[in-house]
């Protein structure tokens, strides 16, 4: 009977962090997607700029677990202003800077 608790116990808490992980993947693949498709990317550029989003996402869940309130607002927001210099990296200058416009006029417009 404490082997059948287990087993569940066991299979539950995979199913959790499965589901845990596959919003993560999606939110990045999202993100990915609609830069390729706005931006032109190339495959490559797309997997870089996924990666990118997926280890955004471990940081700041890894924050998550570790504070809460104004604290955590504070981390995940100097996680995110790293998000355009880790693209400067992977994206050609001129990719780069047409991305720069796109958000900048996204974050006027909203």
């Amino acid at each position: 009977m404490k082997q059948l608790l287990i087993i569940c116990v066991v299979i539950t808490l995979s199913i959790y962090t499965r589901a845990q992980q596959a919003p993560a993947q999606a939110v990045a693949e999202k993100i990915a997607r609609k830069m390729k498709d706005s931006l032109s990317l190339t495959d490559s550029q797309w997997h870089q700029v996924y990666d990118i989003n997926m280890r955004l996402h471990a940081q700041k869940s890894a924050l998550r677990t570790r504070y809460s309130g104004a604290e955590l607002t504070l981390y995940t927001q100097q996680v995110e202003d790293t998000r355009d210099s880790l693209y400067r990296m992977v994206l050609p200058r001129q990719v780069y800077h047409l991305y720069k416009r796109k958000k900048d006029n996204l974050v006027i417009n909203n």
